[in-house]
């Protein structure tokens, strides 16, 4: 509306409340505008040039604000007078009327995470209006933001959202592919330090983690009760001393671990699968192409022996010859939980027909009505 008006434009912007309009001194008074805060005249710049093209560099310069829109905005904000606050919130949310949001502004979740933060902070009562709004776009409980490249600010953003909203039970927190580094989970480990949320699924596939992030992911893992841990393709995480101590010994709630490609070695692996003979919780372990050896299949043959709750577990991928694969398949004789295993493809047909057979007089002798399926192929 406001660029509808034509030659008008800074009348039109002083009517929304965005511009000074001062009357100069003199014979010939003129009307001068001023934008009433720099963040606003940043924002048109971005909104036009984000309008001209959709090319990736300005893609970027949008998500950019955005990211930084908490920052520039607030501060403009509590400035305003309570007249001009409706028109200002129109502005930004790109709604047909002062006390709503656009429905295809909605459809963006990273940049209602950022007004949900800019809202909250206000405290004012059609703020807080407008932050329900938001939290009911995220009714199935679930914040998806997979492949889509977060900043450190919008890690914190969206921690603020997880733990300010009235949802207090999360089913799924997906952030596959967002590159939020070591930085972006301690921010996300500060914003849930003082909560107590649950978050059934967290996903943190290619995440560029470290083993520095060990201890905020464990905190997190117990905190908030998370169920299933997806963290695979994160280089060197999980690598410290009691990292698997400590998400797997009680209380901790933890059903399934995926951990493949994450450079595990055969100590950590060792430590897991010792752990694991008293664990009663874990479900499902995927820890395939880690280049683990030989060396770790007598820890895993004895955890089996003992372990009751366990029913997949995945290995493919690494360096586990047919011998050491031997060694675990017949381990399973004095299982009757475990279903689905998945070796390593780096042996002989004639060695996958012994594994076959062996499998089958397993299944024979079982007591209980679940039967164990071993695969070779890749997934």
């Amino acid at each position: 509306e406001m660029f509808d008006v034509k030659d008008n434009t800074p009348r039109a912007l002083n009517a929304f409340g965005l511009m000074h309009a001062t009357k100069s001194v003199g014979i010939y008074q003129s009307m001068t505008f001023s934008f009433i805060h720099l963040s606003v005249q940043e924002f048109l710049a971005a909104n036009y040039i984000t309008s001209l093209s959709s090319d990736e560099e300005l893609s970027i310069l949008e998500k950019y604000f955005w990211s930084t829109i908490h920052a520039n905005m607030f501060s403009m904000y509590i400035t305003l007078t309570k007249g001009q606050r409706p028109s200002f919130k129109k502005f930004l949310c790109g709604g047909s009327d002062a006390s709503g949001i656009d429905s295809k502004f909605l459809q963006d979740k990273l940049k209602c995470v950022h007004l949900y933060r800019f809202f909250k902070e206000s405290s004012s009562d059609d703020g807080l209006q407008l932050c329900k709004t938001i939290e009911n776009e995220f009714s199935k409980t679930v914040v998806d933001f997979e492949d889509v490249p977060l900043l450190a600010v919008d890690i914190e953003s969206i921690g603020i959202l997880l733990t300010c909203s009235s949802i207090k039970h999360w089913q799924k927190l997906e952030l596959d592919g967002c590159h939020i580094r070591d930085v972006g989970l301690r921010m996300l480990h500060r914003a849930l330090s003082a909560s107590s949320i649950f978050i059934d699924e967290l996903w943190l596939h290619y995440n560029d983690l470290t083993s520095l992030s060990d201890d905020s992911l464990s905190y997190i893992v117990l905190n908030c009760q998370v169920k299933k841990l997806y963290i695979s393709n994160n280089k060197n995480i999980a690598s410290s001393k009691n990292f698997f101590q400590i998400i797997l010994f009680h209380p901790s709630v933890l059903e399934i671990l995926y951990i493949y490609s994450i450079n595990l070695s055969c100590e950590m692996a060792k430590s897991l699968f010792t752990i694991l003979k008293e664990n009663t919780k874990l479900k499902e372990l995927d820890m395939g192409y880690n280049g683990v050896t030989d060396n770790i299949c007598e820890t895993i043959a004895e955890t089996l022996q003992v372990n009751n709750t366990l029913e997949y577990l995945n290995i493919h991928g690494s360096k586990i010859t047919g011998q050491g694969s031997k060694v675990i398949v017949e381990s399973l004789q004095r299982n009757n939980t475990l279903s689905n295993l998945w070796l390593p493809d780096n042996n002989h047909e004639d060695f996958k027909q012994e594994i076959s057979s062996l499998c089958n007089r397993i299944n024979e002798s079982r007591t209980s009505e679940t039967k164990l399926s071993i695969n070779f192929d890749s997934y």
